[in-house]
């Protein structure tokens, strides 16, 4: 039992012993789970002195306990602070950037910039008609200094150890520590430089003063890789390559007047290296990169590369040989006869593809420092003269071609005739001849053709000069070519309307008169010369060249006519008997114009033009040959200054052509009557 007193103690006076008692009980009550009374002895249970507590009901389970996230608003705050600290540290350095070390940064900018770069396209070859280069690039060296590093004593290895290199105004103090030393340094590398570039030492270290600040300056071009490795083994500070080209002509002076010459830039300035230099050029390409202080190329963002396309070759219409041959025949002809200069062109009668182009003197286009500048054009195409007998063709092609005369047609041709106030005479003394048109030809009367020419006025004489190409482009393209002279029939005044008949009176270049007799050739019809056989991608496709134009000029009929007349000149009774190649029927004409004098406007009797012009075989034509004389000393008439050439150039080329000879006789038409 529980007394009274008991029953106070268990009474809590205040609140907080309430709380305390409580929390005492429920902590007893998880004692006695964990450790269940043992139950009171039966003597105590009967009298009384233990309660034992009511049973209690089982608890209910638990439910599962669920995790409690943090405030979000407190990890708000965090990310906050974090993104202002972050910002405020950009900020700081922006600041930094733009205000504080501006002038710094702008200097570090100019000293590495974005620089640009032309990537030179490979230049394209220039072959003979069976693909052998006559022009080609060889890949050489640029040598380019860069002035700053060259002026810049750290740079230099001698000095770059020396504890001023190493401070903090390293250059300023090593300009003004290290300067007579520097000097000392640069007059040695100058030297050396000069000596393997082939420069004048002083004027090389005055080029490297012009601009001290400057990063580029291009010292030397189209430099052997040879020399190159010298020059690098010299380690001079700011010395670097570029990669260039250098123009070879395998064959030296062959051909060299047909092709040409480049500049030190690689551009044609000359020849077919400037009409074609378009397509020889390709297209160059681009680098843009960063170039630091040093020189050194690094690539960056905004930087790309283009790369170069490199230009086409052109395959000429030239065979070597050929053109070798000519080269020498019409250089010793020019010797010989001691005279100004010389040309030969050969053709081919069906196609108008020019085999060789020959000039004499003239020059080789690797040593073309050493070329005289006037032998650097191709006479053949840039210079004209009076035609004068060869030019007799055409107006025995237009009186046939008209029906005014015939071969055998007779004429009475006297010693002189007048003419516009002029007396007009042979190139030999004689009385009053009885000749028929053929013989008139064959024994070059300008008497006979002028009144051969007077059957068909002179009208139509210039319309056929016009359908033979006299005053016309040949359609070539050569750069400089003269187109010639010929003035329309108001304008023939005085002599000149009979001196046109027998070729003066006008000019012609030596391609524009071959053409001539190549169409007589062709049985009448004109095709236009050409001496590009086509072009050769960088992937070796061949393209041709366009075909040529072709122009009837006379019938067939008219064109066998002139070819008979011209056999007769070439026989023992002609005027060039010594064009004659045995097994071949040749046909051809001579010429010896006198050359006008400009101080009297009057023909001299000093300067002439002594030429021979044929074609091969005669009954089956194959080739056409011109060769050209101007101021031939000793001898002027062309039967015997022009053609001998003729013959061994023509020779020659019917047998590497393999040509076959003739299978008859050539037509003896009669002369006199």
């Amino acid at each position: 039992m529980v007394n009274a007193g008991d029953v106070r103690l268990l009474r809590p006076s205040t609140a907080h012993e309430a709380r305390a008692a409580a929390r005492g009980a429920r902590r007893s009550r998880r004692l006695d789970l964990d450790h269940p009374r043992q139950p009171a002895p039966r003597g105590a249970r009967s009298r009384g002195r233990y309660r034992q507590p009511p049973r209690r009901s089982k608890r209910p389970p638990r439910r599962p306990s669920t995790m409690r996230l943090g405030n979000p608003a407190h990890r708000l705050r965090i990310i906050l602070l974090v993104l202002a600290f972050v910002l405020s540290i950009f900020a700081g350095r922006l600041l930094q950037l733009q205000g504080v070390d501006a002038p710094r940064y702008a200097t570090l900018a100019e000293k590495e910039t974005l620089t640009e770069k032309d990537l030179p396209a490979p230049r394209g070859q220039i072959l003979d008609r069976d693909g052998m280069p006559l022009a080609m690039s060889l890949q050489t060296v640029d040598v380019i200094a860069n002035p700053k590093l060259w002026h810049d004593p750290c740079a230099w290895r001698e000095l770059s150890r020396e504890k001023v290199c190493k401070t903090e105004n390293a250059r300023a103090d090593a300009a003004r520590a290290l300067q007579g030393r520097l000097r000392q340094l640069q007059e040695r590398g100058a030297a050396d430089l000069g000596r393997l570039l082939r420069r004048d030492p002083a004027q090389l270290a005055a080029d490297l003063a012009r601009n001290p600040k400057s990063q580029y300056r291009k010292l030397a071009t189209q430099v052997d890789p040879l020399v190159w490795r010298k020059v690098r083994a010299l380690k001079l500070p700011g010395i670097t390559r570029e990669p260039g080209s250098a123009r070879l002509y395998p064959g030296g002076a062959l051909a060299a007047n047909v092709l040409g010459f480049v500049d030190h830039t690689g551009r044609g300035q000359g020849g077919l290296e400037k009409a074609l230099d378009r397509v020889l050029a390709g297209r160059n390409g681009k680098l843009v990169y960063l170039r630091t202080e040093s020189g050194w190329e690094i690539p960056t963002a905004g930087g790309f590369r283009r790369d170069p396309q490199p230009g086409e070759n052109v395959q000429l219409t030239i065979d070597r040989d050929i053109q070798w041959l000519a080269e020498q025949e019409i250089a010793a002809g020019v010797r010989k006869w001691r005279a100004k200069s010389g040309t030969v062109v050969v053709m081919n009668v069906r196609t108008g593809e020019i085999l060789a182009m020959a000039t004499a003197p003239s020059f080789d286009p690797n040593r073309l420092d050493q070329a005289d500048p006037r032998n650097l054009g191709n006479r053949a195409l840039t210079e004209v003269y009076e035609p004068g007998s060869t030019g007799k063709v055409i107006t025995m092609a237009a009186v046939i071609e008209e029906g005014k005369a015939q071969p055998t047609d007779r004429f009475h041709v006297p010693p002189a005739i007048a003419c516009g106030g002029h007396e007009v005479h042979d190139h030999y003394s004689h009385g009053w001849e009885r000749l028929t048109l053929n013989g008139i030809l064959a024994k070059s009367s300008n008497i006979g053709t002028i009144q051969a020419a007077e059957r068909i006025g002179p009208e139509t004489l210039y319309r056929y000069e016009k359908l033979f190409g006299i005053g016309e482009p040949t359609g070539i393209g050569f750069p400089g070519e003269a187109r010639g002279i010929l003035e329309p029939p108001g304008k023939w005044y005085g002599s000149k309307r009979c001196a046109i008949s027998f070729g003066q009176g006008m000019a012609v270049n030596a391609v524009q008169v071959t053409s001539v007799f190549a169409t007589i050739a062709n049985g009448g019809v004109r095709v236009q010369p050409t001496l590009v056989k086509g072009y050769v991608d960088a992937e070796g496709r061949f393209r041709p060249a366009p075909e040529p134009k072709r122009t009837r000029v006379v019938s067939e009929q008219t064109a066998k006519t002139v070819t008979a007349m011209l056999e007769s000149v070439v026989s023992e009774d002609g005027t060039a008997p010594a064009a004659r190649i045995p097994g071949y029927v040749i046909a051809g004409k001579t010429g010896t114009a006198q050359k006008a004098d400009p101080a009297c406007h009057c023909y001299n009797d000093k300067y002439y033009t002594a030429s021979f012009i044929g074609f091969a075989p005669a009954d089956k034509p194959e080739l056409v040959v011109s060769v050209t004389l101007q101021d031939p000393q000793g001898w002027i008439g062309g039967g015997r200054t022009a053609a001998p050439i003729f013959r061994q150039v023509t020779e020659f080329a019917l047998k590497t052509l393999k040509i076959p000879p003739s299978r008859y006789q050539p037509v003896r038409l009669p002369l006199e009557w």
